[in-house]
């Protein structure tokens, strides 16, 4: 069988101005793949949609890849997107799910059962879990920190749009589909994020993500997405329930509560998790449907009474490592 040819990869990894990237640096340059035919950056400043472009423009690879400084790839991960542009031809970009690494708290290991499961997040949990098989992917599968997509196409479709963060991610799938690009979604293609999970911190960034989905379907209305605003009409619910209260219209929250105790049953047998997982996991779910749907409402407030300006900011992109020379150590020692 003749070998792919390794294709060169430009990966881009975007952080504010005082974060570290040395985790995701120390793995990409222990990784099982030509040194010669990788080159990183890393993009400074504070709107990742400005520095994933920039960085873009500055690059001269056959692939873009998008890694997050929380990130870390396995020894074999840029050897198997490689082989899957080289196999899957049809395909002009790849994404995997980013899989959270992180410590034994309870807080932890709540909040990684929430995005494991299916009645808290759906179809999203893909983002977050190698689920299925190789396949088409929609923009539920997606996640900007495991995203890879050839050069050309990238620059063509001219990036990300610089008013979105997050979703921007969506934005561009949406884009790519409606000029009949393929996608493709690997569950093989993973990769660890080393995680910490406050509440606060957690529920905000379900919150953003909420914040983010109204945006970006104010920018770029997609039908089925409607879909993902179910939890506005959740909220509504819940608001009317003390008012309207009857055996009948109390009929789904207790539909709802039996659902999210039986997912939870599932979840802790299937994770191996013990009891104060299980009793906490309906109640955790519950506080997701409400930050996302809280985000939402939020963001079409802000659309339709103040707009989407563009938050930029001085904005620096450093190559840590061009083709055919080493890492810069100073950067990849930097705390």
């Amino acid at each position: 069988m003749k070998e792919s040819v390794n294709k060169k990869i430009s990966i881009i990894i975007p952080v504010r101005t005082f974060e570290s990237a040395r985790e995701v640096l120390v793995s990409i340059e222990g990784a099982h793949y030509p040194s010669d035919a990788v080159e990183v950056f890393i993009s400074q400043g504070f709107n990742p949609s400005i520095q994933r472009n920039l960085a873009a423009e500055e690059s001269s690879g056959e692939i873009l890849l998008f890694l997050d400084n929380d990130c870390i790839i396995a020894k074999d991960f840029l050897a198997k997107i490689n082989i899957s542009y080289s196999k899957e031809t049809h395909a002009v970009a790849i994404c995997g799910p980013a899989v959270s690494q992180h410590d034994n708290s309870f807080m932890n290991r709540l909040f990684s059962c929430v995005l494991s499961s299916f009645f808290a997040i759906f179809k999203k949990r893909a983002k977050f879990n190698p689920i299925g098989k190789k396949r088409i992917a929609g923009d539920h599968d997606i996640i900007l920190c495991n995203f890879s997509i050839k050069r050309d196409v990238f620059l063509k479709e001219r990036g990300f749009d610089e008013r979105l963060y997050p979703n921007e991610e969506n934005d561009f799938f949406h884009r790519l589909s409606k000029r009949g690009y393929k996608v493709l979604y690997d569950p093989d293609i993973k990769l660890k994020r080393v995680d910490a999970y406050p509440p606060i911190f957690f529920y905000r960034s379900i919150f953003r993500y909420g914040q983010g989905r109204s945006e970006q379907f104010f920018i770029s209305p997609n039908i089925p997405d409607l879909q993902n605003f179910v939890p506005i009409l959740f909220i509504f619910y819940l608001l009317l329930l003390p008012l309207r209260f009857s055996v009948v219209f109390s009929i789904p929250i207790a539909i709802y509560s039996i659902l999210s105790f039986i997912e939870s049953l599932y979840i802790c047998i299937k994770h191996r998790q013990g009891i104060l997982i299980f009793l906490s996991l309906p109640l955790a779910i519950f506080f997701t449907h409400l930050s996302y749907g809280f985000g939402q409402i939020f963001g079409l407030f802000k659309m339709f009474f103040i707009g989407k300006k563009i938050e930029a900011g001085p904005v620096s992109v450093i190559t840590v490592k061009p083709f055919n020379k080493p890492f810069d150590e100073k950067v990849n020692l930097q705390k």
